[in-house]
């Protein structure tokens, strides 16, 4: 199953990407606050992988997860390691 040329091992894998560096974000906050909503982002990707794995059975939350995952998360996952190779030069 693909969405606009996104397969579903690229999807696994950007939510996969999400969940590490909410989880570098997380090993280096102190705000109780930013912990708290770094472990709903922590849950929402875990039922995202759930949706796109095809549990839910609804095709439009399926579409929408996978649009989600190609418009929002590739983009922000793209710009972390833009940034992470600038900082190693």
């Amino acid at each position: 199953m693909t969405y606009d040329g996104l397969s579903l091992d690229v999807a696994i894998t950007a939510l996969n990407y999400m969940k590490a560096i909410n989880a570098k974000k997380k090993a280096i906050s102190q705000s109780t606050d930013e912990l708290i909503k770094l472990e709903k982002e922590f849950q929402m990707y875990r039922r995202e992988e759930l949706v796109i794995l095809n549990q839910s059975k609804d095709d439009a939350m399926w579409y929408s997860t996978m649009h989600k995952i190609d418009k929002y998360y590739c983009p922000i996952i793209k710009s972390h390691f833009e940034n992470e190779e600038k900082s190693c030069n």
